[in-house]
């Protein structure tokens, strides 16, 4: 859809004069978002960052102990920050995904770029001399490059919005993303992000939202659960570009699994299992582990995404049997002997797991397929490293709600 709109305003240049600027047309939400806009919109957008990293620089990120530096680009590049906005006309302020060839040489901004004050070894602030290329920007910057030719092409119609400016890394350069944020500070993060997000999109006042990435499309349902986005924008998921290269569909679906998973543990303490439902190509259900917060233990991700499709098959008007047939199920960790057996009895048409689940696994430990006979196809190691990565840091800590062993209890 992007795609079709950015070729459809290259080639109509001359029909703009028929756009209203002070109506927004597309936006993209980064993290991010686009956007047609009237004369000094950019002095709005500007203020409303600065006033937004104001409010971040209070916040104390401390109890997290991952995090060992947190960098506010607003501070230290806001100079070529500044003369990006000015360069297009006025129209687009943006913070661009950090690629230097695509700032330098194809938008042509330049500008001084400070040291941040606490800069770390591992991940040096060289301004235009770094020769290290930022791969989700070079991917983002790269197609709409190849789409639109000249930058003017894009920021005529279009604005690209980051909710969350800051960049928190580890001790060894690592990039620490939001949802992964332990502590207090990040539900003030989360609610001071998204205080600024509700002012820049009420003088964004857009027509499309795209959301890049599920950090973005949380943000944006949330404002729409509390009526403060019309229903009359149309808003849009995309995967973060991180996931574009190099992967095939069923990875990129894992990643969308992961990233429920990842909210499992950093926001719930949960076992880290997350899990889609794939229908026509589209994820018409996501979920995670609600064991501990409902104190269910049947509320495992795939059943959450049980109820999801039900209650779409309802809205819908559809036959679930029919849609569950052509279910095609995305889940981190390999499905326990109970969630595998109802998925078989619902005869999902595949099951694609991340790593194996050697206690309770409903193929590794007890092959559900052997008594139920189903059709359907099940397929596991798809990216299973980073699954089994969370299920790790999971079990370094406790489960506050698991039963005390008979050891514990004897030591009692």
């Amino acid at each position: 859809m992007l795609r079709k709109k950015l070729k459809l305003s290259a080639n109509n240049e001359n029909d703009d004069e028929t756009l209203n600027d002070s109506v927004p047309n597309v936006q993209l939400l980064q993290n991010s978002y686009s956007v047609t806009f009237e004369f000094e919109f950019w002095e709005k957008i500007w203020k409303v960052e600065q006033e937004l990293a104001n409010e971040l620089s209070k916040i104390d990120f401390k109890c997290d102990k991952n995090i060992a530096a947190v960098y506010n680009p607003l501070d230290y590049a806001g100079d070529v920050h500044k003369n990006f906005m000015k360069k297009y006309l006025k129209k687009s302020p943006t913070v661009p995904f950090g690629n230097v060839p695509s700032v330098r040489d194809w938008m042509k901004i330049e500008g001084v770029v400070n040291k941040p004050d606490n800069e770390i070894t591992a991940k040096p602030i060289e301004g235009f001399n770094c020769n290290r290329e930022e791969q989700s920007g070079k991917r983002f910057w790269g197609v709409l490059e190849e789409l639109c030719g000249d930058p003017d092409n894009f920021f005529q119609h279009c604005f690209v919005y980051n909710i969350c400016p800051l960049a928190f890394l580890t001790s060894t350069g690592r990039n620490i993303t939001p949802p992964e944020i332990k502590g207090e500070g990040k539900s003030k993060l989360n609610t001071t992000c998204l205080n600024y997000l509700t002012q820049a999109l009420n003088i964004l006042n857009p027509k499309i939202i795209i959301s890049v990435g599920s950090y973005a499309n949380d943000r944006i349902k949330e404002l729409k659960k509390k009526k403060l986005i019309p229903d009359t924008i149309d808003c849009k998921l995309i995967p973060h570009p991180i996931f574009l290269v190099k992967l095939n569909t069923m990875e990129i679906y894992m990643h969308e699994a992961l990233s429920e998973a990842k909210k499992s543990l950093h926001e719930f303490n949960e076992v880290p299992v997350g899990c889609v439902f794939i229908y026509h190509n589209n994820i018409i259900a996501r979920g995670h582990n609600l064991v501990n917060k409902t104190v269910n233990p049947t509320r495992h991700a795939e059943f959450v995404c049980i109820d999801e499709v039900l209650n779409y098959c309802k809205e819908k008007q559809l036959n679930h049997d029919e849609v569950f047939s052509e279910v095609i199920v995305v889940v981190s960790v390999e499905p326990c002997i109970m969630c595998m057996s109802a998925l078989c009895n619902l005869r999902v048409k595949e099951i694609i797991y991340g790593c194996k689940n050697d206690r309770f696994g409903g193929s590794t430990v007890v092959n559900v397929a052997d008594f139920l006979k189903p059709e359907t196809k099940v397929k596991g190691g798809v990216i299973e490293d980073e699954a089994m990565q969370l299920l790790k840091e999971f079990y370094q800590g406790e489960n506050p709600l698991a039963p005390i062993s008979a050891k514990q209890k004897k030591k009692k």
